[in-house]
């Protein structure tokens, strides 16, 4: 079956591959008309706007990502734990969630730990 060409995409950096995501369903979400995508939904405090908190959180990420960084190329730090503590931080601090707990415990496979 050959592949559709009329459905685009308006992301450069996206190509579908299958069926699981309908382009007109990404575009409809990217340009903010999709369901439960307005600020109401997000049940912001007053006075701030959805802008306001993605610039936010995507800017709590970039800290997050700098101070991982230079701690992934350091060979005297965990880095399972290095990266557990970016992962949590960058799910709570960044993405606002409050509510999880890293509940699996490690399997050694080969001298290495894994979860």
């Amino acid at each position: 079956m050959s592949r559709r060409h009329s459905d685009s995409l308006i992301f450069d950096s996206i190509r579908l591959e299958g069926s699981l995501f309908v382009p007109a369903l990404l575009e409809k979400a990217a340009r903010g008309d999709h369901s439960e995508q307005k600020a109401a939904d997000y049940q912001l405090p007053k006075g701030l706007s959805l802008a306001d908190e993605q610039g936010r959180a995507f800017r709590i990420a970039g800290a997050l990502w700098k101070g991982f960084g230079p701690v992934r190329q350091r060979q005297d730090v965990d880095s399972l734990r290095a990266t557990i503590g970016f992962s949590s931080e960058l799910l709570r601090d960044a993405l606002g969630y409050s509510d999880f707990r890293l509940c699996s415990t490690p399997i050694e496979i080969h001298d290495r730990l894994t979860r």
